[in-house]
């Protein structure tokens, strides 16, 4: 329905605009975490969600969207703290990480919820992590610069925004069910063949019955690797 339609598209897009907002405070904030290593603020804002993203096939099928995105909520209010309060230095990069964790899990999380929910989710995504990009750096301005707040009181200020994130995904109407369970299973993956076969069978895949989320796929650590290698062409 056309309600339907709209509530997707305000939740994706607000899940898309404060997922990548607490990235880009960060970004904006680097010279008052570390004003002379500028470069270590932004590899500790990098690896850990590219180390996210790397791991997800083999581990995102046993643990829930729902579990994943409460996660990925502890995070970014811990990174927004953290970084507010910390006595150390290296605590602050410690915190940077987090909620690079955070953007990386959540990002990935949400994409592939956009494939239960159509094209326009997709879009929406799309237009809130477009718009995450100003709108981090004007919560900077605005705060610090233009009200002259401390750095630590504009860090604690932001945790308004995880109360919007866990708010937001709370408010996602649940992903439409999946009528068919079918996927792509590797053929001879322990040989290295890279081949694939449609499967549709309850012992390679199983839908959480009780919150219709994750699909379940019963394949080995090797089999994953190997399928993943296989996407690289079309990933990079």
């Amino acid at each position: 329905t056309d309600l339907s339609t709209r509530r997707d598209l305000i939740t994706f897009f607000l899940l898309g605009l404060i997922n990548n907002s607490s990235f880009v405070i960060f970004a904006a904030s680097a010279k008052e975490i570390a004003s002379n290593s500028v470069g270590l603020v932004y590899l500790c804002a990098s690896v850990p969600s590219f180390m996210v993203r790397i791991s997800a096939p083999y581990w995102y099928d046993k643990v829930s969207y729902k579990r994943r995105m409460m996660a990925a909520t502890v995070l970014m209010c811990l990174s927004f703290t953290g970084v507010a309060v910390a006595p150390f230095q290296w605590l602050q990069f410690l915190g940077v990480m987090l909620t690079s964790a955070q953007q990386g899990l959540g990002e990935s999380t949400l994409l592939s919820l956009c494939s239960r929910f159509g094209n326009g989710s997709l879009t929406a995504w799309s237009s809130g992590t477009g718009v995450a990009g100003l709108f981090g750096y004007a919560w900077i301005i605005v705060f610090k610069t233009w009200m002259g707040l401390e750095f630590r009181f504009v860090l604690l200020l932001a945790n308004i925004l995880v109360g919007g994130y866990a708010a937001t995904f709370a408010y996602m109407r649940p992903p439409p069910k999946l009528h068919r369970l079918s996927a792509h299973v590797l053929v001879n993956a322990s040989e290295g063949d890279l081949g694939v076969i449609d499967v549709e069978s309850e012992d390679a895949m199983e839908e959480d019955e009780k919150t219709n989320d994750v699909v379940k796929l019963e394949l080995t650590t090797r089999e994953r690797l190997t399928l993943s290698l296989s996407l690289w062409p079309v990933t990079v």
